[in-house]
C-alpha cells in the first residue's frame, strides 16, 4: 500500500520523475557551491543576508517534492501543491484517462492522470501523478457517488 490513511482521509503521494529530481539536486548543489565560493574569505555571519536569500531559494526550490499530494476526503478529491489547492466533488468527475502531457500541473511526473470534470457547468481538467495510480483509481471507484 504506497497510500497513507488519516482517518477516513486517504492521501496519495505524488510520483516524482528521476530527471525532475536530479534537476533540483543539480540546482540546489550549484546554490551551495556558489554560496560557498562567496563566503571561502569571508565569515558567513558577514554575508548572513546571502544565507538567508539562499536558504529560502532552495527552500521554494523543494517545496513542490513535499507539498504536491492528493486527497480523498468524503466525497471530494483534493489536490494539494503548494499553495495551489483544487477541490473536486468526486460525483463531478466524468472521466479519467492516462496521458504524458507536459503542461504545467500539480504532478510531478509525466506518467499522469487527466481528470476531467464539471465545475460551474463547464468542463474542467486537471492532470495529477499519484505514485499509486492503481490505489487511487480504486478508492475513488469505491466512493458512493462515481460516475466513471
Amino acid at each position: 500500500m504506497k497510500f497513507k490513511i488519516e482517518g477516513k482521509i486517504l492521501k496519495f503521494r505524488s510520483k516524482i520523475d528521476w530527471w525532475l529530481l536530479l534537476i533540483f539536486v543539480v540546482i540546489t548543489a550549484n546554490i551551495i557551491l556558489k554560496f560557498y565560493q562567496e563566503n571561502y574569505n569571508y565569515s558567513f555571519v558577514s554575508n548572513f543576508p546571502h544565507l538567508i536569500i539562499y536558504s529560502l531559494v532552495i527552500f521554494l526550490i523543494w517545496l513542490p517534492i513535499f507539498s504536491t499530494y492528493y486527497l480523498i476526503e468524503n466525497n471530494q478529491l483534493i489536490i494539494k501543491s503548494m499553495i495551489f489547492r483544487w477541490k473536486i466533488n468526486i460525483s463531478d468527475i466524468t472521466q479519467i484517462e492516462p496521458t504524458h502531457n507536459p503542461l504545467s500541473s500539480p504532478a510531478l511526473s509525466l506518467d499522469r492522470l487527466k481528470i476531467i470534470y464539471m465545475k460551474n457547468g463547464r468542463i474542467a481538467s486537471v492532470m495529477i501523478s499519484p505514485k499509486d495510480k492503481e490505489g487511487f483509481l480504486n478508492a475513488l471507484r469505491n466512493k458512493p457517488r462515481a460516475k466513471y
